[in-house]
């Protein structure tokens, strides 16, 4: 995967990353859990965890912001093939990936380098608000080569999309924050690495 040049992933590429089942960290205080609905379970989580991801509060996350049109919290999803990736990312640091098919990694933020990379994913959004952005009250998800960003307020949820085609061509207006989420991805991927 380049950040810099043609982006060009499967979505099997990616469940190959995260294949790893039920991982926890023997840290106490760094507990990421590394999940495969395919493993097992009969139920996919996915739905629950991302509409879950589209409620939580800064009293949840535990922040304090200057503005209620401040970005605490931003999804992008991601049409691969078929199905869906979706990284989530909060002013806390808190970070997540959830895969449409089952699977992901929650709770990356207890690890620095992924908690940075959320904290700047997250700071990068409030760039693209405008004054004249208007709240979405569904949360769709995006087709094959789509990529969607939902930006959380306290005002309420904003969208912004682009496909695949501008973001690899880098003519996007959302590139920087693809390339922002990306990275995010990038260190999420690296915990499944080690397991």
């Amino acid at each position: 995967m380049s950040i810099g040049g043609k982006l060009k992933i499967s979505f099997a590429a990616l469940i190959n990353i995260f294949m790893v089942a039920g991982c926890k960290f023997n840290d106490k205080e760094k507990k990421t859990d590394i999940v495969n609905d395919k493993a097992g379970e009969t139920t996919n989580k996915y739905n629950a965890l991302r509409q879950q991801a589209f409620t939580v509060t800064t009293e949840n996350l535990g922040i304090k912001l200057k503005d209620s049109l401040e970005v605490y919290g931003l999804i992008m999803d991601w049409g691969i093939d078929d199905e869906v990736a979706t990284v989530v990312s909060y002013a806390s640091g808190d970070a997540s990936l959830y895969l449409s098919s089952g699977g992901g990694i929650i709770g990356g933020g207890s690890h620095e380098n992924i908690d940075v990379a959320a904290k700047g994913l997250v700071y990068e959004a409030n760039h693209y608000l405008e004054g004249n952005d208007t709240t979405v009250e569904k949360f769709a998800m995006p087709g094959k080569d789509e990529v969607f960003f939902y930006f959380i307020t306290q005002k309420g949820v904003y969208m912004k999309h682009d496909n695949m085609t501008n973001l690899e061509n880098r003519t996007s207006e959302v590139q920087f924050l693809f390339d922002k989420g990306n990275i995010v991805l990038e260190q999420l991927r690296l915990i499944g690495d080690n397991y």
